[in-house]
């Protein structure tokens, strides 16, 4: 919504919305604090992605190794 410069996702019965250089995010009705806020670059939006995938019901797993995020659904 380029109006409130919030970012909206819906995967079936779920919607997150996540509002630039805001500090949380919804899930539905439910208000969940990020630890960064989305933000604005070159025309385009970034948004935290652990977040975004817990909110999907994803589970998010990181390999210090390799340096590498894996999202998977559940």
């Amino acid at each position: 919504d380029n109006d409130t410069q919030t970012a909206i996702g819906v995967i079936g019965d779920t919607t997150v919305k996540i509002t630039i250089g805001q500090s949380y995010l919804t899930k539905n009705d439910e208000v969940k604090e990020l630890d960064s806020p989305a933000f604005l670059t070159s025309g385009r939006t970034y948004v935290p992605a652990r977040a975004i995938a817990e909110s999907f019901d994803c589970t998010v797993d990181w390999n210090n190794d390799t340096k590498t995020v894996t999202i998977k659904s559940k």
